[in-house]
């Protein structure tokens, strides 16, 4: 079990689709609204497809021993998540989830609650959800079977390589940000030195100055909104899937983007507090 490629395929993808629904249904749970809370773009979660072809394979003999099939899919799926977590740490120099506020965690990347749930769920779908799974399996025709599967992959290995492409991309769409950063707290200075030269010129020569640098100022204006609004044009065009995975994966907000985001927040913030006072 499974007896074939053709078969270790599906099961692949209907475990990974199977689970992508439960990762949805889980965050609809907790934060009352829909999130893609997959790796990739499509309704699909690789890991879990992953996981239960190896438990099938590997425990399909142990689905009428309850203690050793929740033991055995506790181990495997644990050290599945586990080498998954280490895997996307090294590739793209982030933790993607992050137990450390649970007990019994190793790393982060695992925890004894999880453990324990991905046992008992593992557990549960080889003995009573898996019959169903496979037997539906073998009754889709052959051919339409293969057209159907090759389909399907070339979909999924597509939205595998764009996904990875612009994750790879992201920390140079990240220094750009902090370009964006330096360029608005350079337009802002500008604004600020001229707006003090003309409030001491005023006070020492009278409002005759001043109402002459009013065009100027109105220039220098004119120049820093639209400055600011491509900035903030180019922060916030990062693309679709960067701000996905944010919203999946809220944890690497909390990792080496964490400075990113929270220096740009405060001088999102400075910024519009001096255009107001312009």
């Amino acid at each position: 079990m499974p007896e074939n490629l053709y078969q270790a395929v599906w099961i692949f993808l209907v475990y990974a689709f199977l689970g992508w629904c439960a990762e949805v249904a889980y965050a609809a749970v907790h934060s009352g609204k829909f999130v893609n809370r997959g790796f990739l773009n499509g309704p699909v979660c690789p890991i879990y497809g992953v996981g239960m072809l190896v438990v099938v394979t590997l425990l399909w003999g142990l689905r009428h021993n309850l203690i050793l099939l929740i033991l055995g899919s506790a181990g495997l799926t644990t050290t599945l998540e586990y080498a998954t977590g280490l895997i996307l740490e090294r590739f793209f120099h982030d933790k993607w989830w992050d137990y450390s506020d649970k007990p019994f965690n190793v790393k982060g990347y695992i925890c004894l609650e999880f453990t324990v749930l991905w046992g008992l769920a593992a557990a549960f779908v080889v003995g009573a959800v898996h019959p169903f799974v496979f037997m539906v399996i073998n009754k889709i025709p052959f051919v339409f079977g293969v057209i159907l599967m090759s389909v399907l992959l070339a979909v999924f290995v597509t939205d595998l390589a764009i996904t990875v492409t612009e994750l790879v991309k992201l920390p140079k769409k990240m220094g750009a940000m902090l370009e964006a950063e330096r360029a608005l707290k350079a337009i802002s200075d500008k604004i600020g030195e001229n707006i003090s030269d003309t409030a001491i010129a005023a006070k020492e020569k009278g409002n005759e100055l001043a109402e002459e640098s009013k065009p100027r100022l109105e220039e220098l204006k004119a120049e820093y909104e639209q400055k600011a609004a491509e900035y903030k044009r180019r922060f916030e065009n990062r693309g679709f899937v960067p701000k996905r995975i944010f919203k999946a994966f809220p944890n690497l907000k909390s990792g080496r983007y964490k400075v990113i985001f929270e220096r740009f927040a405060d001088f999102k913030e400075k910024f519009n507090d001096e255009k107001d006072g312009v």
